[in-house]
């Protein structure tokens, strides 16, 4: 589906903006979310349409959400650029007098800047999606080793999903000079955008509301439309969620669609087909190392 079909302008050109080094279906119909199936906490999410936003001490990843911050320029690029954060902020005198005695000495400033984006980051909350529904690597690590779920979003049918961009994977950590980088538009969401290129197969997504570090968010009903039940999935995760599901429409939501996912016969790879139903008498799979999505292609312009 076209990006253009999905969002109106000006949100278009944010994305393009944000997105600009992903050529290749830039805007997803379709998220996942992978899950155990037992977590107390899944009533909130598949009966009331609530995404939990962590903070980003709460991910596995202990450089989640981080970055270097320098503070590098010339004399009239660091003036220029407190002059800004002067007017920006509407400072008053005696603010101007005592941040001018930080932001003149080097030193000082670059602690000073570090210090104020770790307070910014720590109150940002984070929602994690993939874009890949047939991961190995995800069932294994998510999805309690693929007896779990995977849950499916369609992304058109709420415009939150307008905030929803890309995960870039790099060999570097973040760094970010304060003098000239903080200029850019984009550059306050490439720290929580930006991971280890280890953590590449989880071909990620991200969701993040400043001031919001774990709370929950309501989305439309429409936006969750489907469930995958691992491979391994068992019975009782099944009926737990079924009966999830039940309770969302009696409070009125739409009913997800089902879906199951299968091991090949053949190739390191899974299928997902509908739940109870035949699988295709010739069906042999595919490698789920056939990695095409655009987290995973995305392209950093920082690394040699």
């Amino acid at each position: 589906m076209r990006m253009s079909k999905l969002l109106p302008e000006p949100e278009r050109k944010r994305r393009h903006l944000l997105t600009r080094q992903q050529t290749w279906n830039p805007y997803p119909a379709f998220l996942y979310k992978y899950r155990t199936g037992n977590e107390i906490f899944l009533d909130r999410l598949i009966v009331h349409n609530e995404l939990y936003f962590a903070s980003r001490d709460q991910f596995n990843d202990p450089f989640d959400a981080r970055c270097h911050m320098l503070y590098e320029g010339t004399g009239a690029q660091k003036r220029a650029r407190f002059q800004k954060l002067m007017k920006d902020n509407h400072a008053s005198l005696k603010q101007r007098e005592a941040l001018a005695r930080v932001f003149f000495d080097p030193l000082e400033a670059a602690k000073h800047a570090q210090l104020s984006f770790d307070q910014v980051a720590d109150r940002i909350g984070i929602y994690s999606f993939t874009e890949n529904p047939r991961s190995l690597l995800m069932w294994a690590h998510y999805a309690n080793e693929h007896k779990g779920i995977c849950l499916q979003f369609y992304l058109p049918s709420d415009p939150a999903f307008v905030e929803v961009f890309p995960v870039r994977y790099s060999d570097n950590l973040l760094t970010v000079n304060w003098v000239t980088d903080t200029l850019k538009d984009e550059w306050a969401v490439q720290p929580f955008l930006t991971k280890s290129r280890e953590w590449l197969y989880e071909e990620e997504w991200r969701a993040f509301e400043r001031n919001r570090a774990g709370v929950s968010m309501t989305i439309r009903p429409q936006a969750l439309v489907g469930v995958i039940y691992g491979a391994r999935c068992e019975a009782d995760t099944i009926d737990r969620v079924r009966g999830l599901i039940a309770t969302r429409v009696e409070a009125g939501h739409p009913p997800l669609y089902e879906w199951q996912a299968k091991l090949s016969s053949k190739h390191f790879g899974t299928g997902i087909f509908t739940a109870d139903g035949p699988l295709p008498r010739d069906w042999k799979g595919r490698p789920s190392t056939h990695v095409k999505s655009v987290a995973a292609r995305s392209k950093d312009g920082r690394a040699p």
